[in-house]
């Protein structure tokens, strides 16, 4: 859904992708903890609003690269 903003298992281009206010911040939900001093990488969703069908994606390629390098062997 990411890349073609249609949902693959009803067809809908019905997407959306909430996002986060300078007044609202991500529930623990919407984060992968990287130190226990509050870094995090967000995670964001990508809803087909036609049958609740959910994606996550990490959109941010440095942010891919922090969670390789905190958890991969």
């Amino acid at each position: 859904m990411k890349n073609t903003y249609t949902c693959p298992k009803c067809g809908s281009k019905e997407i959306i992708t909430p996002s986060y206010s300078s007044s609202s911040s991500p529930s623990a939900f919407d984060t992968i903890p990287l130190t226990w001093l509050g870094s995090e990488v967000q995670i964001k969703k990508y809803i087909c609003s036609d049958c609740g069908y959910v994606e996550y994606w990490i959109d941010d390629d440095a942010d891919l690269k922090k969670l390789k390098d905190k958890y991969s062997e």
